[in-house]
């Protein structure tokens, strides 16, 4: 290990770190008792392998899931034999927290391909200080883990091509390099991209050489594919297109609030995704982007081309564009779309590289990517433990985005208002959750703290607990007076309500 890596290799220690201390305060959130579930049920799977027509039917919300979840679930059981304290939740979001870290390893290696170790060191920086990043990274177990493989499946197969140094032959960078994308594409159909991604540069590497070493990338990939995802084991092309073509045409029938007016999720406007793009990064990384994008097209114009901006435009732009084009289904500020921006960051290396060509001074240097990620650790350390809800300044912060844009859309919030309630509750108390489901709230009571979700039950509620989606919740049973909300700079995420009459609200 050369010593010019040791900044990076502190950084990752003090993030684990911080994960560590903090993880316990992150609520559970809405997917993920649905995740565990899986986790438990598929682990039984792999008895049937040998014979799979005896596996049991998956429920439709299961047929995305893949073996990742299988290893979370096993090493979440470890991590809470180690640590006693922590609950299967706390383990379950330090899993994903690792996760996350792993894909910001596989980032700085990616980066310094083309630049600096110093400007590589500063892309992670930026990239890992994001709030709406690192508030995801403990709770989302869908879209960081895919942003994690998918950006460890580029890396890892460009590693695999230059290793060949021009010659057709297969070494052993092939089997991770095709491990890594065969999990990508069992995590979510998008997954192939990294692997088209990788064949492209290897064919233009290689050209006709590169057919032994494709074909094995591909077989190995397959393989593993069919093995992570148990879903696939009774009829693995009908049952992979299917998902594909159930995936594409998503149905979700919620309403989204975007720009202050509520629409359908099939009726979004097409500036959804690119208004959260330029709203939910911090200022410091839009201009980076932006810089280098602009020095990037001038190396254009000059008839030079830049390995970054192809990569930005085949990981980023193209299938940005097709997303657009066909009306998919987002939602939930398009986090969704996660994986398709960490060549954001790369490309904003671009822009340090040529920072860093005029200053000398490595304090100088420090200075300058210390002024980039402060906003986001700031940001961080004032919305914690909702990171995710991070909006910057060109709608006027979190607070200005309120009643505008989602909040805390995954009722992270209800940790806290459980623990309100534990805090006030001398006898045994009735609460009526709107919104979420009631086991996002379970795991928190203490005894005698009852939650109902609906249809409710035949008893007489103390206290009603409402979520704030879609600019609707704080005007819900408005007579019944406010004994608690969970806020951050004005933007309200949940309501705690008296029940004057032990009535629920309608």
């Amino acid at each position: 290990m050369r010593l010019k890596h040791v900044p990076f290799l502190l950084l990752l220690m003090a993030a684990l770190a911080i994960g560590s201390l903090t993880v316990a305060d992150f609520g559970q959130s809405w997917d993920e008792a649905s995740m565990y579930g899986y986790a438990n049920y598929a682990l039984q799977d792999y008895r049937f392998l040998r014979n799979p027509v005896e596996l049991a039917e998956y429920r439709p919300e299961n047929l995305i899931r893949s073996s990742y979840y299988i290893a979370g679930g096993v090493t979440a059981r470890f991590l809470t034999r180690i640590s006693p304290s922590w609950t299967s939740t706390n383990a379950w979001h330090f899993v994903y927290f690792v996760t996350f870290l792993c894909g910001a390893a596989a980032l700085y290696s990616l980066a310094g391909r083309w630049m600096s170790t110093a400007s590589a060191l500063a892309v992670v920086l930026l990239y890992m200080s994001q709030p709406v990043f690192w508030g995801h990274a403990f709770i989302n177990p869908k879209d960081i883990p895919l942003m994690a493989v998918f950006v460890a499946s580029i890396w890892s197969g460009f590693r695999m091509t230059d290793g060949l140094r021009g010659a057709a032959r297969i070494d052993g960078r092939v089997v991770p390099a095709a491990i890594l994308v065969g999990v990508a594409c069992s995590l979510r159909v998008a997954g192939p991209l990294a692997g088209l991604i990788v064949l492209v540069y290897t064919v233009y590497r290689l050209r006709r050489k590169a057919l032994p070493l494709a074909g094995a990338y591909i077989l190995i990939g397959a393989v593993t594919t069919y093995l992570s995802w148990p879903f696939l084991w009774n009829a693995p092309i009908n049952r992979y297109w299917s998902t594909v073509g159930a995936m594409a045409d998503f149905g979700w029938n919620q309403r989204v609030l975007f720009a202050g007016r509520i629409y359908e999720a099939s009726q979004l406007p097409a500036s959804y995704l690119p208004t959260f793009l330029a709203i939910q990064l911090t200022e410091p990384a839009l201009l980076l982007c932006l810089g280098g994008i602009a020095f990037a097209v001038a190396d254009l114009l000059r008839r030079r081309v830049q390995a970054p901006i192809l990569l930005f435009l085949a990981w980023s732009v193209g299938p940005a564009m097709l997303i657009l084009a066909l009306h998919s289904t987002l939602y939930d500020n398009g986090r969704q779309t996660y994986f398709l921006l960490p060549p954001l960051f790369i490309v904003a290396g671009l822009a340090f590289e040529r920072l860093f060509m005029l200053v000398k001074s490595p304090s100088i240097k420090a200075l300058i990517i210390l002024l980039a990620v402060l906003p986001g650790i700031v940001a961080d350390v004032r919305l914690h433990p909702y990171e995710y809800v991070y909006y910057n300044a060109l709608v006027g912060g979190t607070g200005g985005a309120y009643r505008r844009y989602e909040m805390d859309y995954w009722a992270t919030s209800m940790k806290e208002t459980t623990e309100y309630l534990n805090s006030i509750a001398a006898a045994p108390i009735n609460v009526r959750v709107y919104g979420p489901p009631a086991e996002i709230m379970t795991p928190y009571a203490r005894r005698g703290v009852n939650i109902y979700g609906p249809p409710g039950g035949a008893v007489r509620y103390d206290y009603l607990v409402m979520l704030i989606r879609a600019a609707r919740g704080d005007d819900y049973c408005q007579t019944a007076p406010i004994a608690y909300k969970v806020e951050r700079e004005g933007a309200v995420f949940s309501i705690v309500r008296r029940s004057p009459d032990g009535a629920p609200c309608h």
